[in-house]
């Protein structure tokens, strides 16, 4: 009897090994940082990078956090193409992506980019960057910050 139960405790925790290391489903990660904080009283924003080279049947997506590390926003490129450093933005505001922008007054900003697989290799000599609006992307530039690759 008692074999029996230890060889059932060692079953169950072999699956439970197995099942909880298949959770990642990420092959590669790559977080963005602003390397200051945020400007006040900001309604949209926008971030400038240049693509990475990646699988091109990976699934990639960006996520955004807020200063709690919830999801602020998600985006996935969907069957979209990803050429190796063209110029992309993602913006942020109304009518856009994310929540309310006055949770990020103030805070830095992280923008994790994730592949299930393969490798994201961004070009670390290219510049990645944020710009802020207040009256929505027409109204006035009050700020540009730079990214960090972390």
């Amino acid at each position: 009897m008692k074999i029996c139960s230890i060889l059932k405790v060692i079953t169950v925790s072999c699956f439970l090994i197995i099942v909880i290391s298949g959770c990642n489903r990420y092959s590669d990660t790559k977080t963005f940082m602003t390397t200051d904080f945020a400007p006040e009283g900001f309604d949209a924003w926008t971030f400038f990078w240049k693509a990475p080279q990646i699988n091109p049947e990976a699934d990639f997506h960006l996520t955004v956090y807020d200063p709690a590390e919830n999801e602020y926003a998600y985006w996935n490129r969907e069957d979209e193409p990803i050429y190796k450093n063209a110029d992309r933005r993602t913006d942020f505001g109304k009518g856009e992506l994310g929540g309310d922008p006055a949770t990020l007054h103030n805070k830095e900003i992280k923008i994790v980019f994730r592949v299930n697989k393969g490798e994201i290799l961004f070009d670390a000599t290219e510049r990645y960057y944020f710009k802020f609006y207040k009256g929505g992307f027409e109204g006035e530039e009050i700020g540009t910050i730079s990214a960090s690759l972390q």
